[in-house]
């Protein structure tokens, strides 16, 4: 039988409420209240203990900004979602509290689909194996204004290249990491340079900008506070990026390209978190996995049960990531069938890091260890496999 999983809805619509609760009878499993009264609300939050609310912005007595901070300092694990008219921009003094945000006028039934993405995350932290260490990082930031705000430019029909530039510009380092790209060799077009920031929007294109300005986010969200012995953020970006333009390479189509470059950019945001939340652990796994020279991610299951791919996965599932960099990033480390098969965005990923890691260090594992012959001759891609090595090692030499 599934786990069930208590929601609690808000919303002084209760035409909307009705919707919902009307839909929500497919999901016997989800055990929801609705309440149409914020401060009803407020007092049953402190009463009682939510894994998921959902609420309405703009409510007369009581905000969902208010209701939000309730429900996250009663309860850092839950899941927090806002409902907000499709102009309105949410900004809060500290952080933003939502992990989603969802514009109205909204279809139900894609709500529900969502939600149980969302709720099936969870997966990737429980179990009966975890460890109290790795419950420790269900607590995780909610999505930074700055991309709520992009977003929401990048997803309007009406919104202007100038206008996705400005909200661009208003972080200095995503602009400058924008105009980096743009001007890099993997997507420079001819040999004129690429010097503004509107400019930049037109070379990379909306799916690009929205995986750079999501993979900034996490780096900037989840960067430490002290000291991690043999831990380099810069290393990291780095690793990162390779493994993107790499994953990327591996595709003819411009979509699953997208989609590749996505995943490999976010696929140590797993380890950002461990570094922001749980430092000394972190340390620990690197020493421990260079004492015993072994891979850092079987350290950590030996440790916690999980490892960093799994945390990275539970992080992009909550803030509503695609499923398929939700899986990419997850699967990271999993070899596909040795048989043959179309490449996937998820395969493409798992080679990409086995030969970016190869050349960076970041694996103790030898790459003839994690790519069999086996596998090589399963799937028939010895060709594939020298390409993507040559890739490998002109972006390193660029």
């Amino acid at each position: 039988m599934s786990e069930e999983v208590k929601i609690l809805f808000v919303d002084d619509d209760q035409a909307i409420l009705s919707s919902i609760e009307r839909n929500f009878r497919r999901k016997p499993q989800w055990s929801a209240k609705y309440i149409s009264d914020p401060q009803k609300a407020a007092d049953l939050l402190r009463e009682d203990s939510f894994d998921v609310l959902v609420s309405d912005f703009d409510m007369p007595g009581m905000n969902g900004f208010e209701l939000m901070k309730i429900a996250k300092d009663q309860y850092p694990s839950s899941i927090r979602i806002m409902l907000s008219a499709s102009e309105f921009v949410l900004t809060s003094p500290g952080d933003v509290i939502a992990h989603q945000v969802i514009t109205k006028p909204w279809n139900v039934n894609n709500f529900i689909k969502s939600l149980d993405r969302i709720l099936k995350t969870r997966v990737f932290l429980r179990g009966s194996q975890i460890s109290d260490s790795a419950e420790r990082v269900e607590s995780l930031p909610s999505v930074p204004d700055i991309l709520l705000e992009l977003n929401r430019v990048l997803s309007s029909t009406t919104s202007s290249t100038n206008a996705i530039a400005r909200v661009i510009s208003l972080e200095p380092a995503m602009a400058a990491k924008m105009l980096q790209l743009a001007n890099s060799a993997f997507f420079r077009r001819g040999s004129i340079p690429v010097l503004s920031i509107t400019k930049a929007v037109l070379h990379l294109g909306v799916a690009t900008i929205k995986s750079v300005a999501t993979s900034l986010a996490i780096f900037r969200s989840f960067s430490p506070s002290v000291e991690i012995k043999g831990f380099s953020i810069d290393k990291l970006r780095s690793d990162s990026e390779m493994t993107a333009m790499l994953a990327a390479n591996m595709f003819k189509d411009s979509k699953t390209k997208e989609i590749a470059f996505a995943a490999g950019l976010l696929r140590f945001s797993g380890i950002l978190v461990l570094a922001s939340q749980m430092p000394k652990y972190l340390e620990e796994i690197i020493f421990e996995s260079k004492k015993l020279q072994q891979p850092i991610i079987v350290t950590e299951k030996e440790k916690s049960g999980i490892d960093h791919s799994s945390i990275g996965a539970y992080l992009l599932g909550m803030w509503g990531l695609p499923e398929v960099l939700v899986d990419a990033v997850a699967g990271q480390y999993s070899p596909p069938e040795a048989k043959p098969s179309e490449l996937t965005v998820k395969n493409a990923v798992f080679f990409a890091s086995a030969i970016i890691d190869s050349i960076s260090g970041n694996s103790y594992d030898s790459f003839d260890k994690l790519i069999t012959k086996e596998l090589i001759d399963g799937m028939q891609i010895e060709n594939d496999l020298k390409e993507w090595k040559k890739v490998a090692a002109s972006l390193y030499s660029l």
